[in-house]
Parts: structure tokens; sequence; C-alpha cells
């Protein structure tokens, strides 16, 4: 598929008018575009389109069009030009050994019907991301390439611009663990990519790489050193997308592509990594990077809408022309150089007398192999000794008080100046309950409450009736006749029937039939209440509940944990330099919440503390210079203090109400023993290697010595330290702890 010749339209006699086109990067959480053209060789973005989000996994064709169409209005919004003729870039799921997926096809078919736009092209993200990081650098680029999404993280294992593994991860609420998952599926090698680079379109990047700072990566996998960690702007997928896709526009329209970040007048491209066929699922996608020959190397073409299999049908996205690259300029042949030809003076030898000449070749031949000898022995040897000495720690004290109100230290008074920076760290913690309580159901059951006075009387809701000690209480207002008179004047008391619960619950209140109650605090004279059935349903257990203890133990606990995970974390990412306190006095609870309150019934509590953390922050050189003196006159003779950053810590910490903290700062130094070196390497000239390490373990604070002879082809026998001094390298470092 070929870009139609519109050059001819576009130019006049005169000046050069630009081309304009789009790109537009689409991927299942996002669609951005941009505005472009090619001025003098060089891909130029004229605007940048506002990234739109959409769901790829739940949205429909209809969001997708409105997403797309948002953010191309906005990368048009006032320009006068309208280019329909775009650059799409997808992510590597969208495409496979032959082409785009159906649905996705339909997809980006939709786009260009409903937009008017004609396809030129198709980039795989991955690869143009690879490629722009190779023309940012200058070389094919080694790393673990993160790029995190909104549901998704995809990890990319790179050497030297090839793709090896892909990792694709859903994304949880810790995005540390979620890239330490996906690391931890890469195939096994000697060494990981000591480079994690972070690309995200949908949020700060580096947010992430604060976030991964914290982690001790060398530690779980198997880096060589501490990995660097970096972000990519927000933008690189657009732009690394113009790089790639304006090679080929470029190259077919005539025209000579320079470096798109690059302010230098245009030079030959290097070829686009991009594969011949889209890249596979399995993330194998990145062409070994070609050597640039002197001359320049063509750009690769991208893919085109139909090597991928998308056709708009009726609408042709683009002319039928293939884009061809040019062929390679023919090789440089270099002028045959001529050497002046040199004429050798004759000579002849002396006529020797055949009697002498067995002595005058036996004293040549002596003479040669003693020089030869001191040759060997005098000239030719050459001697690395690398000794390491243990360092002898020196310690000094003095009391000091950091205070961010101040700019500059006071020796006079010992004050440190200090800034004051805010942390926000969260902990989540489970421990058991300790609390117990008794919980069940109280005796329910219905009394018969007799009156014995003239008077109709009314018990309220909750008078107390009691027997044998056990309380109970009516369940509602219950009104009683008086009593009245019976045949042969006997007196009829009142009686009328109530519900009654018991205070409290157990099996206690399960009174039998029969039992008296005495009602309120009136006589039995007046009142009393009888039960003709059983009281039933009391029962009563033992639980283990949330204690009072309980709550404020979690929480000791919690802050004690977030307090040493920002200690923690500042030492991870310590300033060369630089120190810091973190104020534990006063914590600022942002967050707190707890499973259960105190009382409830629980076997265990788990609680959630977000504290707010002020935390100082000083340089160690004013500490230094504050005990400088005291440090000069506490090195002891024979020793001299090694080159490195002292180790500072406070104790006796007070911290007060304005933010200061007084305390007494331990400092640290390391010492080595001086040496006379000279005198050292004149002991060691013309000595075997066994004999210079018998030497070298006498030295004050030996711990170990590596020497090397050279050349290496000298026998064991031969191979001495040389006798010449200055051909003996002496070097001596602190040996690790």
């Amino acid at each position: 598929m070929a870009i139609p010749d519109l050059l001819g339209k576009l130019k006049g006699k005169g000046e050069e008018i630009p081309q304009t086109f789009l790109a537009l990067v689409v991927t299942d959480e996002l669609v951005q575009s941009a505005v472009w053209q090619i001025t003098q060789g060089t891909p130029e973005i004229t605007a940048l389109g506002t990234p739109v989000e959409w769901n790829g996994e739940t949205g429909t064709t209809t969001e997708l069009i409105s997403a797309a169409d948002a953010t191309v209005s906005s990368a048009l919004d006032g320009l006068s030009v309208e280019p329909n003729e775009v650059v799409v870039g997808v992510e590597p799921s969208w495409v496979d050994a032959q082409g785009i997926l159906g649905s996705k096809r339909n997809l980006l078919k939709a786009i260009c019907k409903e937009l008017a736009l004609k396809a030129i092209g198709l980039v795989v993200l991955t690869d143009s991301t690879l490629h722009y990081l190779k023309k940012e650098e200058g070389t094919p680029t080694t790393c673990i390439l993160v790029n995190v999404g909104l549901r998704h993280i995809s990890l990319l294992l790179v050497q030297l611009g090839r793709i090896e593994a892909t990792e694709l991860i859903s994304r949880s609420e810790d995005i540390v663990e979620d890239v330490a998952s996906g690391i931890s599926h890469f195939p096994q090698l000697d060494h990981l990519p000591s480079r994690i680079i972070v690309q995200s379109s949908l949020q700060n990047p580096s947010d992430v790489v604060q976030s991964l700072l914290t982690f001790d990566w060398q530690k779980k996998f198997n880096f060589l050193h501490i990995p660097k960690i970096e972000s990519l702007p927000r933008d690189t997928a657009i732009r690394s997308l113009i790089l790639a896709g304006g090679a080929a526009v470029a190259q077919a329209i005539g025209s000579t592509v320079a470096d798109l970040n690059s302010e230098e007048s245009p030079v030959s491209p290097e070829p686009i990594d991009s594969p011949s066929s889209p890249v596979e699922a399995s993330g194998e996608g990145v062409a070994e990077p070609a050597e640039d020959s002197s001359e320049g190397v063509a750009p690769t073409p991208l893919l085109t809408a139909s090597d991928v299999g998308f056709s708009l049908g009726d609408t042709d996205p683009v002319s039928s022309e293939p884009i061809i690259s040019p062929p390679p300029p023919p090789s440089r042949k270099l002028p045959t150089l001529q050497l002046p030809h040199l004429s050798l003076p004759q000579f002849s030898l002396p006529r020797v007398h055949f009697s002498r000449l067995p002595l005058i070749l036996g004293g040549l031949i002596l003479l040669v192999l003693v020089g030869l000898f001191t040759f060997l022995f005098y000239l030719l040897p050459q001697a690395k000794i690398t000794l390491f000495l243990t360092p002898t720690p020196l310690e000094e004290s003095l009391p000091l008080t950091l205070s961010s109100t101040i700019t500059s230290p006071d020796s006079a008074s010992s004050l440190i100046p200090a800034t004051v920076s805010t942390e926000t760290l969260t902990s989540t913690q489970t421990i058991p309950t300790t609390g117990n309580s008794t919980i069940g159901d109280p005796a329910r059951g219905t009394v018969t409450i007799y009156n014995r006075t003239t008077l109709v009387k009314t018990f309220p809701k909750g008078t107390v009736l009691t027997s044998n000690s056990l309380k109970f209480t009516l369940d509602q207002d219950t009104t009683i006749a008086s009593k009245s008179a019976g045949t042969d004047y006997v007196d009829i008391p009142g009686k009328a029937s109530a519900a009654i619960t018991a205070a409290t619950f157990g099996t206690a209140g399960n009174l039998g039939s029969g039992s008296e109650f005495v009602v309120a605090s009136f006589s039995k004279d007046t009142y009393i209440a009888k039960n003709e059935q059983a009281l039933a349903g009391g029962t009563s257990q033992d639980v283990q509940v949330v204690g009072k203890e309980d709550s404020s133990s979690l929480t000791k606990t919690l802050t004690d944990t977030i307090i040493q995970d920002a200690r923690a974390s500042l030492e991870s990412r310590r300033e060369p330099g630089f120190s810091y306190y973190v104020l534990t006095s006063s914590p600022k609870t942002v967050q707190s919440d707890f499973s259960a309150k105190i009382g409830e019934v629980a076997n265990s509590l788990t609680g959630t503390l977000e504290l707010e953390l002020s935390i100082l922050r000083y340089a160690n050189s004013d500490v230094e210079n504050l005990i400088s003196s005291r440090l000069s006159e506490a090195i002891p003779p024979g020793y001299s203090r090694l080159d490195s950053s002292p180790s500072i810590s406070l104790t006796d910490v007070t911290e007060t109400k304005d933010g200061e903290v007084s305390a007494t700062a331990k400092i640290t130094v390391l010492l080595l023993p001086t040496l006379d070196q000279a005198s050292l390497i004149n002991s060691l000239r013309g000595k075997s290697l066994a004999q210079s390490i018998s030497i070298l373990q006498t030295l004050p604070g030996y711990a170990d010595a590596q020497i090397t002879v050279t050349p290496h082809f000298l026998p064991p026998r031969l191979k001495l330290l040389p006798r010449n001094p200055k051909h003996i390298e002496l070097l001596i470092t602190p040996a690790a702890n």
C-alpha cells in the first residue's frame, strides 16, 4: 500500500508546503492523537490531542469512536488544516502473525469510516518505543520496560533492543507487588538488566517510580546491582509512533528523516527497528539492530494497513502503489596508496678467519642471552598489588539541635539547619483479641399478678419482679383490678396476666412453675406474682471480644511499624551527604479503621492506620564541621582518615513542640593505617608471590591481597615481582565489612 504522490499538489513553483498527517494511538485503555508534518526531513509534531480513556473490555464501538473523535478534535482545535491520512499505533495484543485481530480490525475500520480517515500504516507500540529509546540513547537498550495501565501492567524483558519475554499482569492495589510478580515469571537468567523503565500515558510515571524505589529489588531478584529506575514522558507513545511512522512516510515522499528530538541538521536516518510482520503475543518483535553504514541506511518501511489485513472495503485508505525503499548507495572505493620505494644501502660483513668464527659467534650469542635475560627480569615484568586493609572506626559525639527555623549552622549554639517534609504511609495488621464476655438470651414467660388492695393498680412497663434474687421486668404496662368480696365474705384478689423477661441472660432465669415474685418493692400482702408455667429460653456462653487493650495495642503496633517503614524508605533512597530524622512525637492520623469495636465479639482484630509523618533532612557536612577539630585531634599517629562520608546517628533525642530536635550526634569515620609505599615496594622487589604475601601479612590492618604479574606466559619459577620499582603498582583499598 503506498502513499499518493501529493507532493506535486502541495508544492508550488516557489515555497514548499509541508504535508500534514495524523497519528492515532489506540489501546484497550486510551485513544490519543497528534497532528504532525515532515519539515526539512524531520517529523515535527504540530499539535497533541488530549488522551481520552475508554474500556476495551466492556466498551462499545460507539464509545471508541466518540473517544477517537474527542482526541482528534482537540488536536485539530485552532488549526487551519484537517488531515485525513493517519498512522495508527496499537499494542501487541491487537495483532498476531496474520495481522490485526478480527475484532480489533473492525474497531479500526469503524473509526476510519466515521471520522473519514485513510489509514496509511500501522506500528506496534512496543517496537516504536524501543526504536525511540535507541534513537535517544544511541544504542539498543537493555532494560525491563514496565507499561502501567489502569487495569493491566505489561512487562518486557529487553536485551540489546530485542524483546526476550513479555508478561501481562492484572493490576492490584499494590503496584510494587504487581511488578515483582511479573519479573518473577521471566525466564531464569544469570543477571536481570539493572535498569527498569516505567511508561504510562494515563498517570504520572514518576509516582510509580517513587513506589518502586521503596522495594529491595536486588535482594529478591538476581540483579547484578541495585537497578536504576526511571520513567519516560507521558507522551512517549504518540511521539515514538510519529518517529517510527514518519521515517517511512518521509521515504515515500522523497524526504530524509532526521531524529525527532534532534536540534541538529538532518542526518541520514537509522533503520526503524520494526519487524516485517506484526509482533506476536509472546513479545518477540524487535528486530536485531543493524550497524549504520557510513553513507546512511534508508528507513525500514512501516507496516501498511493492508500488510496486516486491514481494509476499509469501498473506502480505499491509501493508493495502491507500494512503498519501496531506495536501493542502498554504492560503496566507496578507497584510492590505492602508493608508497615510495626505499633503497637500502649495501654493506658487507668483514671477512673473518674461519678459526676465529666459533669464538666470535659464541660471544655474540652470550651477549644476546645476557641482554634478553636483563630485558625479561628488569624491563618486561609488571606487577599490580591490590592491598586490602581493615578500616578502624573512630567515634566522636557532641550535643546538637536540629532546627527548621535557621538556614545556616550556628557553631556557638550547636544549631544545625534542617528542612521539614512530610510523608504519608499506611500499615495494616491483625492481632488476636484478649477480651472475654458472656452472651446469650434471657428467659421469658408469663406470670399472674395478684392485687390484694382495694384500689386498681397499674404497673408500668419495666417494673421489676424479683424471685430468689433473680430479677425480671414487665414487657408491657399491666393494670390489675382491686380485690372483691366473694361468698362467705371471703376476699378475692384482683389478678391479671403479664409477660416478663429476665433482666440478665442465662439458664438461671428458667424458673419452674409455681415460683413466686415480689412486685417492685411492695410486700406480698399487697401485690404478688406467680407463674403457672415454667419460664424458658434463657441461654448463655463465654465468648472472645475486643478488649480495651486490644485497640490501643494494635494502634501502637501500627504506629511503630509505619515509623520503621518510613525510616527504611528514607534509608533506601538516601541522598549522598544527607541524613534524615523522623519526628515521632506528633504523627498526624489521616485515617484509622478497625474491623470491630471494643466489646464486640471477635477472635481477631484487624486495623488499618494511615499517618502523616514529619521528616527533618540535614546535611552531614554541617554536623561534621561542628566536630572537625575534635576529629582531627582524635586520629592516632600512623593512621589517616578514609575519604568517605561519615556515619551519623542520633541518640538521647528530645523533640520540642516547635519541631526542633535536641540530641547527641555520634559521628563515625573510618581510618586506614598510613604506609610508606616507596619502602614497601622496595622490600617486595624480586620477591616471589609467596614471599610477597608473607611480607604484606605483617602490615597493620592486613585483610587480603591480590598480586598480578605480567606477562602471564612467564613460568612459575620466574614469575617474580619486578626488580624495577617503577614497574610495581600498589593500590591500597579498604576491605569490605
